[in-house]
């Protein structure tokens, strides 16, 4: 992952740091953001016996100094670039060392490894707190990556009280506008996520400015600037780019940004989008058709429920006909030859013998089936398992995760969930239509 969208935003976090006001509450929204109960500041004594060490100095206003600090003559000094920066005298509230803030972290962490995104929101207050700002993105990061669209977790990004900012640009100003996009294409998913929240408010005349130039981030060959164009359109342009972002859904070699797509393609609200992703499944490329069915499940559209069901039949053994795993057998062994005997030609005034050869062969013959080839990656398990987990995304149906427990569903049960969906669709359109009747006939 490109860490240079975070040093942007933490050496920004750090400029403000070393203006910060002696008066406290006119950074960072006000809070003083320092240790919680239980970690406890560095004793002056350990701050006098080794005055150069890395730290966390909580500073007036909440922010947090990280980096290689001394303290000395009652005044603390700040390493950067090389040389000593002194900070101002009583700007620091409290100093903590780093080592002593990562065992905490990672204590704190143990119990939550395997917890929702949303469980997960408080341990990243805390991290910001202490001033553990890459730890805290990169957690984002992930949060993001399990849950894109959680709201506890977009909610923490649109605080406008977080030590992390992006750059600092004019509406209406095309090159600040430019460098915006660039920082946000060279940028992790939580510092893309605020820079989005940086663009919603403007004016409709400079988004339609700002359409063009994402619909055109789509194809470029930097895979973090396709996912924040997807992004941005997902979030400010619901329901443009369509046929690009169907590409994207199938094609794009990231999984970040098709899953991105995919999501694009679901906030459009037309079922009718999943139809290219449908055909996609019957490609002659295992990982078109793969990603085809990851894209589908994403989409949550029920109607994708019937292709996916009828594409497993044909890929598990035994599955109602259709393409199946290819079948074959494997000799392994060896073959010796000998001379068995000698066929004896009598010609004018002499005699010769051919020897006739024999065979002797040892080994065994298994039987075999082809899942996959070697260089591609991809396989029909792969390709099942994918299918498996959207029809259980979508369906939401208890089956255990084999593809003979899903044929067995798709027969009994599948079908007849499929009709009922079907006449669902029918009577909200039905009702629909009649609402625009009567609204014309009034």
């Amino acid at each position: 992952m490109s860490k240079s969208g975070y040093c942007a935003a933490l050496m920004l976090a750090a400029g403000l740091a070393l203006t910060v006001p002696q008066a406290a509450g006119q950074v960072s929204g006000g809070r003083a953001a320092g240790p919680l109960a239980g970690a406890q500041p560095e004793s002056a004594a350990d701050q006098e016996r080794e005055p150069i060490r890395k730290r966390l100095l909580t500073l007036q206003g909440g922010l947090v100094l990280r980096g290689t600090t001394r303290f000395e003559l009652g005044r603390w000094s700040w390493k950067r670039d090389g040389e000593w920066t002194p900070l101002p005298l009583g700007a620091v509230v409290s100093a903590r060392t780093e080592k002593e803030a990562l065992a905490e972290l990672s204590k704190r962490r143990q119990p939550l490894r395997k917890a929702a995104a949303a469980l997960r929101v408080p341990l990243v207050e805390w991290m910001l707190q202490t001033g553990l700002y890459t730890e805290a993105l990169g957690e984002l990061d992930r949060m993001l990556g399990e849950a894109p669209d959680d709201p506890a977790v977009l909610a923490l990004l649109a605080r406008n009280d977080l030590p992390v900012r992006v750059p600092a640009w004019s509406s209406g100003d095309a090159e600040s506008m430019k460098a915006l996009l660039d920082y946000a294409a060279r940028s992790p998913a939580s510092l893309q996520e605020m820079v989005v929240r940086e663009l919603e408010p403007l004016p409709l005349a400079e988004l339609r400015e700002l359409q063009p130039l994402l619909t055109a981030g789509l194809t470029s060959r930097e895979s973090q600037r396709r996912r924040f164009s997807v992004l941005a359109l997902r979030r400010l342009f619901p329901g443009f780019s369509v046929n690009e972002l169907t590409r994207r859904a199938v094609l794009d070699p990231v999984e970040e940004v098709r899953v991105q797509s995919a999501l694009a393609l679901r906030d459009t609200g037309e079922e009718s989008v999943i139809d290219p992703l449908a055909r996609a499944l019957g490609s002659s490329s295992s990982v078109v058709r793969t990603h085809a069915a990851q894209s589908l499940g994403l989409t949550g559209f029920a109607a994708a429920v019937e292709p996916l069901a009828l594409r497993l039949m044909t890929l598990a053994p035994s599955g109602g006909g259709g393409q199946v795993a290819p079948r074959g057998t494997i000799f392994v062994g060896r073959q010796i030859a000998y001379v068995q005997d000698f066929d004896p030609e009598v010609a004018t005034n002499a005699t010769i013998a051919d020897p006739i050869i024999g065979t002797i062969q040892e080994g065994v013959t298994l039987d075999v089936k082809i899942f996959g080839s070697s260089g591609g990656g991809y396989t029909f398990a792969h390709e099942t398992r994918h299918l498996r987990r959207s029809l259980s995304r979508l369906t939401g149906a208890d089956v255990k995760d084999t593809n003979g427990a899903w044929k067995h569903w798709w027969n009994t049960v599948g079908q007849e969930w499929v009709q009922a969906h079907r006449k669902a669709v029918e009577a909200v359109d039905a009702r629909l239509a009649g609402t625009t009747a009567g609204k014309r006939e009034g």
